[in-house]
């Protein structure tokens, strides 16, 4: 992967950042925070090089936790993890599959948050573990994590049946968005980097020096 590919790389995670929090109008509608990072860190983890795997989980993290009420940096170990996995299993993945990038998208999608439901659930409490717990629930005012099914009120993450429909909604939207993260980085690459051309066996500018014995 050259520079100008990993430039773009890291200027769609910027851009997919900073949209999602600008935009609320699939939140309003749908009821959670649609996020398309897990679905680039497939495409990632598939075709890029390890160290852009990182920057891009670094990158992402950091800036979508910045325009959350996350942490700041609860989000880089779920991303990281999801590109890790797949350069480590890239060789037995069939990447070039539209079902393999659809599976792949839809349970990167729900991975995500899911590990970063779990991190919170163990940071939080530890964080806050001299904060009174409150006698009256109405008193405390609701905060939503970007990713969606995380949800807490004060300090306590909170998981219900909404959580459920949540993550559905994540699953099939991280699911339609990663081939179109495929075909739009692989033409984009096409277009940027020249073929690679394999040179076969036999030449025909070859010279066949031939001796007595033939």
């Amino acid at each position: 992967m050259n520079a100008f590919q990993r430039t773009f790389l890291v200027l769609a995670v910027y851009l997919l950042a900073f949209a999602e929090s600008w935009c609320g109008v699939l939140r309003r509608y749908l009821g959670t925070q649609i996020d398309f990072l897990p679905a680039l860190m497939v495409y990632a983890g598939l075709t890029a090089s390890f160290s852009t795997v990182v920057l891009l989980a670094a990158c992402g993290g950091l800036w979508y936790d910045a325009l959350s009420a996350n942490p700041l940096g609860v989000s880089v170990l779920p991303l990281f993890l999801v590109g890790w996995i797949l350069y480590e299993k890239r060789e037995l993945i069939l990447r070039e599959q539209p079902f393999a990038q659809v599976m792949l998208g839809g349970m990167a999608s729900l991975l995500v948050p899911a590990l970063t439901l779990l991190i919170l659930s163990t940071y939080l409490p530890y964080e806050n573990a001299s904060t009174a717990i409150p006698t009256s629930w109405n008193m405390i005012p609701l905060v939503e994590f970007g990713y969606g099914p995380p949800g807490i009120r004060g300090p306590w993450p909170l998981v219900g049946w909404d959580t459920l429909a949540q993550g559905l909604i994540l699953t099939v939207a991280g699911a339609m968005a990663t081939p179109i993260f495929f075909r739009v980085f692989d033409r984009l690459n096409r277009a940027l980097t020249y073929p690679v051309v394999s040179e076969p066996s036999f030449r025909s500018d070859r010279e066949i020096k031939r001796g007595r014995m033939i």
